[in-house]
């Protein structure tokens, strides 16, 4: 118990957590709201915004989290620039293959140029030691959410567009305060400032980009091999089954990073590794129970009897949590630890896993919705093995500047 309190992982985990509950309740109050489908376009539209918010800056984000770079006017207008052209693409992507409204693509494109902002000024704050504003900065479509969901019992909710414009806002001021706090207390001279690899802005993009499909890889197939009724009914379950496990995903990248690049010693880079695995496999234990245990009631008194949940594909979805969750602690070590040309393998090895996930939930999805989450854990399990390997070398040997 004394480890599991004194744990950095569990302690950005619960951070994250009050988040967890909101996106939780939101959630759920909206699928109280919408109908079926327009829900189920929601949960869609939520999955391109936290993929493509993670892409927006163009891997500027998780340089400004390794390295020193001043966050000057100049850099401002490189990010917002990359974010402006990556929401014009995710706009026009998702309106070819899914074929949405137009005020649902352009709210979408206005929140993801938003969010992208918040998301690259708030991993330089997280570098200079903040904690709170880059949380709600990440965090900003769960309460976003919670914020649509309760104005669901005031005005009618007939279409997913409302809670996106909310989104939109929210993003927009995030972006305005992180970059507000960044520039003010992260500037650096020109002197001290970290000399980038060539390459390495775009590797740690597609590393990044790769975890964030792998959590909402389900909300991507469904669509297509399913429908969206199935895919309002997965937003229900994620909301609360998966969406604790992602919480610790977050929580425990949010605070492994950089405690794993201090460490000078070898055995305290492992002994690190191993404390936070004991501290969250007692997590694990702990929420695995309280899902399966509390889930179907919660389910049905906020959707007011809409969504019905079984025990057993909510421990399917529990144990896909889990997998996506190991799935991320090699992808850590590597961007703590690993040089440039290491973290270039990961991001390519994280589409080993992304591939391997997608082909599981396809396959799984000729059982149902439930086949289709355990076919994308056990695929998210053996796609992680070559990462796996990779994390146990540049753990052995650290950080080499």
């Amino acid at each position: 118990m004394l480890s599991l309190i004194r744990s950095k992982s569990v302690g950005a985990s619960l951070g994250f957590a009050f988040a967890g509950a909101a996106f939780t309740f939101g959630n759920l109050l909206l699928a109280r709201e919408l109908p079926a489908a327009e829900f189920g376009q929601l949960a869609l539209a939520i999955a391109v915004y936290n993929l493509f918010i993670w892409l927006a800056p163009l891997g500027v984000d998780q340089v400004l989290l390794r390295r020193r770079l001043d966050p000057g006017p100049r850099l401002l207008l490189r990010v917002l620039a990359s974010c402006s052209l990556v929401a014009v693409f995710a706009c026009l992507a998702t309106s070819a293959i899914y074929g949405p409204a137009l005020g649902f693509t352009i709210s979408l494109g206005t929140a993801i140029l938003g969010g992208g902002m918040a998301m690259a000024a708030g991993m330089g704050l997280r570098r200079h030691g903040w904690a709170a504003l880059p949380l709600g900065a990440t965090n900003v479509a769960s309460w976003s959410l919670l914020i649509a969901g309760v104005l669901g019992f005031a005005l009618p909710l007939a279409s997913a567009v409302t809670p996106l414009i909310i989104l939109a806002g929210a993003a927009a001021v995030a972006a305005a305060l992180t970059w507000a706090a960044l520039m003010r207390h992260g500037r650096v001279d020109g002197a001290d400032q970290d000399i980038v690899p060539r390459g390495e802005a775009l590797s740690l993009m597609v590393a990044a980009a790769a975890g964030a499909l792998l959590v909402q890889i389900e909300r991507f197939v469904i669509p297509h091999v399913l429908d969206y009724e199935a895919l309002a009914t997965f937003a229900v379950i994620a909301s609360v089954a998966i969406f604790p496990f992602r919480l610790l995903r977050s929580g425990s990248s949010f605070a492994l990073v950089p405690r794993l690049r201090a460490a000078s010693e070898r055995s305290a880079r492992f002994g690190l590794l191993i404390a936070e695995g004991k501290s969250l496999a007692a997590t694990l234990l702990i929420a695995s129970v309280l899902v399966v245990a509390l889930a179907p009631t919660v389910a049905w008194v906020l959707t007011d009897g809409r969504y019905e949940l079984e025990r057993p594909i909510l421990f399917a979805a529990c144990l896909n949590g889990i997998a996506k969750l190991l799935e991320s602690v090699p992808q850590s070590a590597v961007v703590a630890c690993g040089t440039a040309p290491e973290v270039r393998r990961l991001s390519w090895m994280s589409w080993v896993t992304i591939a391997a996930s997608i082909l599981g939930a396809w396959f799984g999805a000729r059982w149902g919705l439930m086949g289709l989450i355990c076919g994308s854990a056990i695929g998210c399990v053996i796609g992680s093995i070559p990462s796996a390997l990779l994390a146990r070398k540049v753990v052995a040997r650290g950080f080499i500047a």
